[in-house]
């Protein structure tokens, strides 16, 4: 039987991704890059690996669909690293002032537990999206 056309292209992305593994991992060992037998500087061996790295995941995704691509955009933004960031530092704070009271022997203010609630639905909404991207 002859393989399909998808499984054709399946088996080259993953074996592309084998390539790209392994080739990473001896540049990274050996400072060296497949191909041109040459020592190559630093930023110069680090902008060819973001190079076929951007080329293997450009290869992977372009058979996703369209939500996912948005997804995966909207994770890979400035945008949302700075609001997952400050979600995190204002976690970091509630956790230090909810610390203190609990020393104190007092009880946390209501609002606060609605804060803990909102900020795990939005640590569960980020993981539920990073997994379907």
């Amino acid at each position: 039987l002859k393989p399909s056309r998808l499984e054709k292209k399946q088996n080259f992305q993953g074996a592309l991704a084998r390539s790209f593994s392994i080739q990473r991992s001896a540049c990274l060992f050996t400072g060296r890059i497949a191909g041109p037998r040459r020592a190559m500087a630093g930023e110069e061996r680090k902008s060819h690996l973001y190079a076929l790295e951007q080329e293997l995941q450009q290869s992977i995704r372009s058979d996703w669909g369209r939500a996912r691509k948005s997804v995966m955009m909207a994770l890979e933004s400035r945008c949302y690293d700075s609001i997952v960031g400050a979600t995190i530092v204002v976690n970091v704070i509630l956790t230090i002032y909810e610390t203190d009271l609990r020393a104190r022997q007092e009880e946390p203010p209501k609002w606060s537990n609605v804060f803990d609630f909102l900020l795990l639905a939005f640590y569960t909404v980020d993981v539920g999206a990073r997994i379907f991207a």
